[in-house]
């Protein structure tokens, strides 16, 4: 059996299988998102390099730190910025989710119609912790306001941002399936 043998549809068909995997390994192979369109191969990365290649110094690192411990600081870059040292120390602040507020600010947030002929895509991906079992939806609505199609699924074990992305995806694959693509008569 291959890789191939088991996707299919915009999922992964764990079901097909012939044997029996833990729920979290099948929810961390629901989260990989599968390529739907081009015809590239797969390729081997390294995911603790930034260019995907193995380095066994980060290997080294991960024997000793573990893969939710990230021994390497990331900010470095914020230094070597040339620009005004208040920015460069906020940006550092945001990294280290560092940043006090002294009141809370309340905005009141209401959903706008698109315009005549055009269809509206709203979307939201999340996951219980970061990262944890996740899921996504969304809903497309007419120029009316009047709802068109809804979707919502389970993702799997991915972090609240990767849920986002499969969300929207699920929805753009949505409104191709619906034929909402033709710019003649409608709008994304």
């Amino acid at each position: 059996m291959t890789v191939k043998d088991i996707r299919g549809d915009y999922r992964w068909k764990c079901e097909l299988l012939s044997f029996d995997l833990p729920a979290t390994i099948k929810d961390r192979i629901k989260a990989i998102p599968i390529q739907n369109y081009g015809h590239r191969k797969d390729t081997i990365m390294w995911k603790y390099t930034l260019d995907g290649e193995f380095s066994t110094k980060y290997a080294y690192l991960l024997s000793i730190h573990g893969e939710n411990s990230s021994p390497v600081f990331k900010g470095s870059w914020i230094w070597k910025l040339d620009i005004l040292p208040k920015i460069t120390t906020f940006l550092w602040l945001c990294l280290h989710n560092s940043i006090h507020v002294k009141e809370t600010v309340v905005v009141q947030v209401r959903w706008n119609k698109p315009l005549e002929g055009w269809y509206k895509l709203n979307t939201d991906g999340a996951s219980y912790e970061n990262p944890g079992k996740a899921g996504g939806g969304g809903i497309i609505r007419d120029s009316q306001g009047n709802w068109v199609k809804g979707y919502s699924r389970a993702i799997g074990f991915t972090t609240n941002i990767i849920a986002e992305l499969w969300a929207l995806r699920d929805g753009l694959n949505l409104a191709i399936q619906l034929g909402l693509t033709d710019t003649t008569t409608c709008k994304l």
